[in-house]
């Protein structure tokens, strides 16, 4: 049973009605926006919001299990929308929060340190937390053949830039963009971010770009360096051709599962549990 309908108000000036949830009532299969408020004197007040393909597969209940560990008195609200395009252009009118900074890895030196790709990167998410004050910078990349993970030396590289270490977010256990891009995705819809600023060399932004757009997620880029950024012309082409083959791959994989990627990303449907696959052609250099 829905009851007792209140209206919200999107950064557009739209105002959408929404309708209190009866949690344990029977749930219509239906497409469904829904938000997580936590109720006030004030009226509702957004903490997080999300959008479904079938209300009654309750993936909302995870979200409430957690935001009610900070907002005791947190309520689920919902609005049915049968288009997937409407549902998820108003979750962002709703909830676009702060932009995430997602730093993608590269390679680490037998001594510890970045090699010049991942110090390349490194710079530019620099330059991005200077430029978005208090923007959170999401650290991706696992331990590779060398030294520590990619990204504890990202994070040690942008604390000695004056990055405050509680900005740093470490991922560890991604070893490939296309993990990343899930991991940061997953982050940035549970931290209620609006968008990423993707932070990577010239010749890898579109793929990731076009990775996050099949999972719903907005992007832009981080300034690079022009032309190739100080890596040489041999290097530079030979990345290219990598990527002009993982890009069809990486996109394959994500067009193909996109209902359960998107799922695990935090947006739309579970779908059956598979085994997991993740792109080996193109690792972080």
């Amino acid at each position: 049973m829905l009851s007792r309908q209140i209206e919200l108000a999107g950064k557009s000036g739209a105002r959408y009605r929404y309708t209190s949830l009866e949690e344990e009532r029977f749930l219509p299969p239906a497409g469904a926006n829904y938000v997580i408020a936590e109720m006030t004197a004030e009226g509702a007040k957004v903490v997080y919001a999300g959008e479904t393909d079938n209300l009654a597969n309750q993936t909302w209940r995870a979200a409430l299990e957690a935001a009610r560990k900070t907002y005791s008195e947190a309520k689920i609200l919902t609005r049915l929308n049968v288009t997937r395009a409407v549902r998820e252009a108003e979750r962002v009118d709703l909830t676009d929060g702060p932009p995430l900074i997602v730093l993608f890895g590269a390679a680490v030196w037998p001594d510890g340190g970045p090699s010049p790709s991942l110090a390349r990167r490194i710079a530019y998410a620099a330059r991005a937390a200077g430029a978005v004050p208090g923007a959170t910078v999401f650290c991706s990349g696992a331990a590779g053949r060398f030294g520590p993970s990619e990204a504890s030396v990202m994070a040690e590289a942008l604390r000695a830039r004056g990055v405050a270490a509680e900005r740093l977010v470490l991922d560890e256990a991604s070893d490939d963009t296309l993990q990343t891009v899930l991991a940061a995705a997953r982050f940035l819809r549970a931290g209620g971010y609006g968008r990423c600023i993707v932070c990577s060399d010239r010749y890898h932004l579109p793929r990731i770009r076009l990775l996050f757009a099949a999972l719903g997620v907005r992007t832009r880029a981080a300034a690079t360096a022009p032309g190739h950024g100080g890596a040489g012309h041999r290097h530079w082409t030979y990345m290219r051709l990598r990527e002009a083959l993982a890009i069809p791959y990486d996109l394959a994989i994500v067009l193909a599962r996109r209902r359960r990627l998107r799922a695990e990303a935090g947006a739309g449907e579970p779908a059956p549990a598979q085994a997991s696959q993740r792109s080996e052609l193109v690792k972080n250099e």
